[in-house]
């Protein structure tokens, strides 16, 4: 009887993780979307990338958790949206954080812009949000910009990394489909 309560109570544990973890992404969606929906386009996101809300706004959540993973050295694993929300809450650094990856994003697609146009070739940017491409760009660029920052010895570096700072069981494994 008390192994079966044990295991109750374990299956529940998860169910709550799982539902702090949604209710986060929620949160965290709906900051990224006043975001992009504002008219006076704080992030100075192109304006072919802001037409794209089908997409692009979910590549924000990504980069929040890119940012995440690159800060932790734990790329192949994903951090809990409930202890990053959290985390960036708690440490006031929600606005800076969601501008500075949308910023991020902007980027990337600036960077796939200029690589495909320069080769006589026409870029078409939902195409490349659709593909792993855009994925691929995102964590290079978080990867470059944290470099320079962190060389630089940049006040916000050190916010982001004491901010994003997470623990191993903050984390699970990435599951992908085959």
């Amino acid at each position: 009887m008390k192994e079966k309560l044990e295991e109750i109570r374990g299956h529940a544990e998860e169910r709550i993780k799982e539902i702090k973890d949604m209710q986060a992404l929620n949160e965290m969606f709906n900051k990224v979307l006043e975001l992009w929906d504002n008219k006076s386009n704080p992030m100075n996101i192109q304006t072919e990338l802001l037409a794209m809300k089908a997409y692009a706004p979910y590549h924000h959540l990504y980069a929040i958790s890119a940012l995440a993973n690159v800060i932790n050295q734990k790329t192949e694993k994903v951090p809990s949206p409930s202890k990053v929300y959290k985390k960036i809450k708690d440490a006031d650094m929600l606005k800076k954080i969601l501008k500075f990856t949308g910023r991020i994003i902007n980027s990337a697609f600036n960077k796939a812009n200029k690589n495909i146009t320069k080769d006589g070739k026409v870029f078409v940017p939902p195409n490349w949000l659709k593909s792993g491409e855009s994925v691929e760009a995102i964590n290079e660029t978080i990867n470059d910009k944290l470099d320079t920052m962190s060389s630089d010895g940049e006040e916000f570096y050190e916010k982001l990394s004491d901010c994003l700072k997470l623990n191993d069981s903050d984390y699970t494994d990435r599951r992908s489909a085959d």
